[in-house]
């Protein structure tokens, strides 16, 4: 038995006794539906949670399956909608290079966003009320029931 798996197509042969077995299957035909799914996927996720973060703009696609959000220092902290402080200043406004750390349990506060709806875990409050609309978005493209 021999075989051969290469990115866009499988090739098997099998040699017994009387029987020769060679078979080709080749999966080019969907790699665009692929690459269109995804494409469609990342679109209306990022449309999606944009609702629920605290300021749409800090979102961004950077190619066809990446979604950049919340970019910088203030990333981190939106999304968990825990409020930091500097780990040397004890300041939300840490010195530039000062890490920041989540206020401790005791303390803890939770973040105030300016949007209404905006709430931590965005991307989870999205999939939560989105992710049938997505499945069935990407098998409409790529031929899914």
């Amino acid at each position: 038995m021999k075989h051969n798996l290469s990115k866009n197509n499988i090739k098997f042969k099998q040699k017994g006794k009387g029987v020769n077995v060679d078979v080709d299957i080749r999966f080019n035909r969907f790699d665009n539906q692929f690459h269109k799914a995804q494409l469609k996927l990342t679109e209306t996720i990022l449309h999606d949670m944009k609702p629920y973060m605290p300021n749409p703009n800090l979102a961004q696609m950077v190619d066809d399956s990446t979604i950049i959000v919340a970019k910088g220092p203030q990333g981190r902290f939106l999304y968990e909608g825990i409020k930091m402080v500097g780990i040397n200043t004890g300041s939300a406004y840490a010195k530039q290079g000062e890490k920041k750390v989540p206020v401790c349990e005791r303390f803890k506060q939770n973040i105030k966003y300016k949007n209404p709806k905006a709430r931590p875990h965005w991307f989870e409050v999205a999939k939560k009320i989105h992710c049938k609309d997505w499945i069935k978005k990407v098998k409409q493209i790529v031929g899914g029931k």
